[in-house]
């Protein structure tokens, strides 16, 4: 069904348009914006088979990752691009270089001028997520999570531009190219009626996310993974497959029902094209999900942010009361930690002291009013007086010792120097959530896909964003989903309307 008011596209009549951009998250939005209204490309059609715009990116709420940008010069935080780099590398692992990863680094300025001076955003609050070795996480200080105000910012600019027509509850379900002209007949189907009907097109940009919700698929790919000859679980491995593999059907998700990765079933049927496929089995499992005290065995999480640890959270084992990993570690590193605990269904604490309350507040009250996080008096969360003590001890030691034993560098927004059984503190209960997966289609800087030669399968067939593979490896880092949206999101849009101009 169609959103808005545009009446220039009858999919009926079989019209070539020039381009058709399939998934509605920031990536896709991003695309659609830069070619209507950057280069006022007429006949976009942009495809949505949920029942809303926004896809996971709605949802992300520590931000998006820049290096040497202007909010950083203003608080006088020393970083550029050859340091976001090495950090990049560094969660990546599978080599010491990536042209695809050095492309967030390099184009990130480039992405968050986009966003400060297009699309209207101020992003003036940092944090410093896992992984970071710089403060460099961006989201905006006025209280709105910055995915929404992303996503609802460009849908402002998208959603009555006679430019473009948006079809939602519409699903692409096949596509073929004609190489002798580079059109794409693209066969879409109606999910409220039924009813199918084709579009052709010059310019194809797949931009449907990744598929943390089919557990199917994850399952056949780490199995696929596991079952090569040369497999081994060691290597670069921080979270063996095996075990991946063994937690698969329990493990909660932060995705949407819509992250099952269609697209993906539909390229694996066409080996004639000789589509290639980066890291499949290669999926980010998050440490902290809320675990909601009214429906904790729900399936379907909503994600404590990094930025909560970033910004003075520490991980709490509810069994001894200690610390037990560097909570600003990767990802991969701080699961691993929680999972290495042995704490039945692996949920653990993440405790804020009052003053990292008051500093996350834009976020810590929404989860308040969820039920997610409250303000207690540490005697009320223990009942066991070895425990207690033990707790006390633990938040004191943190925050009063300069090395800290699990290496965290950062610590802010500490706890209070006369710490006590009645200090009042932040709880939530998380636990390890599916959040990302890394592998996904194989595509060059240029987020045209490409074969298993490397070479360009057609000049016009692109891909960005989570459905695409090899950029982040084996871990991603916090701020990056975002920023890998945007900067291919504008790479994609900019080589598709330069063709036009």
């Amino acid at each position: 069904m169609s959103i808005n008011s545009t009446i220039n596209i009858d999919l009926t009549k079989g019209k070539t348009v020039p381009a058709i951009v399939i998934g509605s998250g920031l990536t896709g939005l991003t695309v659609t914006d830069t070619l209507v209204n950057k280069y006022n490309l007429n006949n976009v059609v942009l495809i949505e088979k949920f029942g809303s715009i926004g896809g996971n990116s709605i949802k992300a709420s520590s931000g998006i990752s820049v290096s040497n940008s202007e909010q950083q010069h203003a608080l006088n935080i020393k970083d550029n691009s050859d340091i976001f780099y090495k950090d990049l590398i560094n969660s990546y692992k599978l080599s010491n270089e990536n042209p695809l990863l050095q492309k967030l680094s390099i184009d990130c300025n480039m992405a968050m001028d986009y966003l400060n001076h297009d699309i209207g955003l101020s992003l003036d609050k940092i944090s410093q997520l896992g992984g970071h070795s710089k403060r460099r996480t961006h989201k905006s200080s006025n209280g709105i999570p910055p995915g929404f105000e992303m996503i609802s910012n460009l849908k402002k600019r998208i959603i009555d531009n006679p430019n473009v027509d948006i079809q939602l509850k519409t699903k692409l379900i096949d596509f073929n190219i004609d190489f002798s002209n580079g059109i794409k007949t693209c066969m879409f189907m109606d999910l409220e009626t039924g009813k199918t009907e084709k579009l052709y097109t010059d310019n194809l940009i797949l931009a449907t996310g990744g598929f943390s919700s089919n557990k199917n698929l994850i399952k056949n790919f780490l199995e696929a993974e596991i079952n090569k000859p040369d497999y081994n679980s060691k290597k670069h491995d921080i979270i063996p497959k095996e075990l991946i593999l063994e937690k698969l059907d329990s493990l909660p998700t932060s995705n949407g029902e819509f992250a099952t990765g269609d697209l993906l079933e539909i390229l694996l049927a066409k080996p004639n094209l000789n589509f290639d496929f980066k890291d499949l089995a290669e999926v980010q499992i998050h440490p902290t999900g809320f675990i909601d005290p009214k429906d904790p065995e729900n399936p379907s999480k909503i994600l404590a942010g990094e930025q909560l640890r970033g910004n003075g959270g520490i991980l709490i084992n509810p069994l001894t009361g200690a610390r037990f990993v560097n909570e600003l570690d990767t990802r991969d590193k701080v699961t691993s930690a929680i999972f290495q605990q042995n704490i039945p269904k692996d949920r653990v604490l993440l405790v804020l002291s009052e003053k990292g309350a008051e500093y996350n507040m834009d976020t810590i009250g929404f989860y308040q009013s969820r039920g997610l996080i409250k303000k207690i008096q540490i005697n009320e969360l223990f009942e066991d007086e070895k425990l207690k003590e033990k707790f006390v001890s633990e938040l004191r030691s943190y925050s009063i010792l300069k090395n800290d034993r699990f290496g965290r560098d950062l610590k802010m927004n500490l706890f209070e120097d006369d710490l006590n059984e009645s200090s009042d503190i932040y709880v939530a209960e998380i636990t390890p959530i599916l959040h990302y997966t890394m592998g996904g289609i194989s595509i060059n800087e240029k987020g045209l896909i490409i074969d298993t030669n490397s070479e360009v399968i057609n000049d016009g067939l692109y891909c960005a964003g989570e459905q695409s593979g090899g950029v982040h490896g084996k871990n991603r880092l916090g701020g990056c989903s975002l920023l890998e949206s945007v900067v291919y999101g504008l790479t994609v849009g900019n080589e598709i309307g330069s063709k036009y101009n």
